[in-house]
């Protein structure tokens, strides 16, 4: 087999350590890690360099599920408080203008004549 570049198994390297390559790559891969030496330091780095998987036990996202849930509770409690008390106000602004300011002028007008 024609001897493979070694730029190009490095090209290739992130995906052979996340085992992401298909069979003949890795066959090809695994052919020139035997009598590269320079390759193999270099695929020695890369797996020391990559992160860690997560917890499968899903505790990360179980969090981010909780905080959700929370703040969805919360915003339901603001709106339904928010909803009658916004109600009220525009009730109170509605009685002013249009109750008690006419009482008022009525007033004015009657203690006038």
């Amino acid at each position: 087999m024609k001897e493979i570049n070694c730029n190009i198994i490095r090209d290739i390297l992130p995906l052979y350590a996340d085992d992401v390559v298909s069979q003949d790559t890795r066959e090809l891969v695994e052919e020139h890690l035997a009598a590269c030496e320079d390759c193999r330091r270099v695929l020695d780095a890369a797996r020391a360099s990559l992160p860690l998987p997560m917890d499968q036990d899903g505790k990360p996202l179980q969090e981010i599920s909780r905080r959700w849930t929370i703040r969805s509770v919360l915003l339901i409690l603001a709106a339904i408080l928010c909803v009658p008390l916004g109600t009220e106000l525009l009730y109170a602004v509605y009685r002013f203008l249009f109750e008690t300011i006419p009482n008022i002028l009525t007033n004015i007008f009657i203690n006038l004549f």
